[in-house]
């Protein structure tokens, strides 16, 4: 997959518009319409999200960093990615001027978008516009109805949500996949090997969504090798390091991972995190939960 700032490289194909945090069940609907047009496939969507430029006091809690979210534009088929500045010139500019420089810059044969999607200042453009100015100028336009679970529209809202109160089964379903962090491993206090189970200090991106604070099971890939992980987010109530960390315990592995660049993904929450009374308590737990991650484990595939 080919990417592109600000202007395309291939015109005349099939554009997707949209933001596609997370690339969930309701973005992949989009990606499915647009090859049935049969025609290159561009995504058209921003770097950075807008409310980060809108209301930078508020942050978002991105669900995917933008390599990831790139990767998965390329496992949904598209040819080129085109990303988007958004800055405050753009966030002024008028639905029409938008859609004329869509035109001009991608020359579209189609355009697809969600039934919610919204554009130009203020978000006064919506779907309809959009519908009417593709009759007007000669090309289509696929407008995607929502993908319905629980009753209610798949969003990356609904998975924030969920993500943020540690129901990561439920952001799993909507997702389609299991939640993942990535990030870099630092070092860090080097509490956990002093009491027999070494971790992994993972420094995740700031933008991105960490899950509420507790223990989960999950695998961790690091150098083409999957292992089964357990994973504490938290302050460490009972040794505290004195910040929140992602720390990772791999039982009856302990791999030098300093430096290396690695694939958290959470398949379950554990229980919440507990300050237990002294190490040995704390020893004890953690041995329970390393026998949850091999039954979870086992038998699990990553792709």
């Amino acid at each position: 997959m080919r990417i592109s700032w600000e202007q395309p490289h291939t015109t005349g194909g099939t554009i997707v518009l949209g933001m596609f945090d997370g690339v969930h069940i309701g973005h992949r609907a989009l990606f499915e319409e647009a090859a049935r047009a049969g025609r290159p496939l561009t995504v058209c969507t921003f770097a950075r999200h807008p409310m980060e430029v809108l209301r930078p006091d508020r942050p978002v809690g991105m669900l995917m960093t933008l390599m990831q979210k790139l990767r998965a534009f390329n496992d949904n088929g598209a040819d080129e990615t085109v990303l988007m500045r958004f800055d405050a010139r753009f966030a002024g500019m008028e639905p029409a001027d938008f859609l004329d420089r869509l035109r001009r810059d991608f020359a579209p044969a189609c355009v697809v978008a969600g039934y919610n999607y919204t554009f130009g200042h203020m978000g006064r453009g919506d779907t309809e516009m959009l519908r009417r100015y593709g009759e007007e100028h000669g090309f289509g336009v696929r407008i995607v109805p929502p993908v319905i679970s629980g009753g209610e529209p798949v969003s990356s809202t609904r998975i924030r949500e969920f993500v943020r109160a540690g129901s990561i089964a439920e952001a799993a379903e909507l997702l389609g996949r299991p939640y993942e962090l990535t990030g870099t491993v630092v070092k860090g206090k080097g509490i956990g090997r002093t009491i027999g189970f070494p971790t992994a200090n993972i420094q995740t991106a700031p933008s991105v969504l960490k899950p509420a604070r507790g223990v989960y099971t999950g695998t961790l890939l690091a150098d083409g090798k999957v292992y089964g992980a357990l994973t504490n987010i938290g302050l460490q109530p009972t040794v505290p390091s004195g910040a929140e960390t992602v720390e990772t315990h791999i039982p009856g592995y302990s791999p030098d991972l300093y430096g290396k660049n690695v694939r958290l993904i959470l398949t379950a929450k554990l229980r919440d995190e507990i300050r237990f009374e002294n190490t040995e308590q704390l020893r004890q737990q953690i041995r329970k939960d390393c026998e949850a991650v091999r039954n979870v484990h086992s038998g699990h595939t990553v792709t």
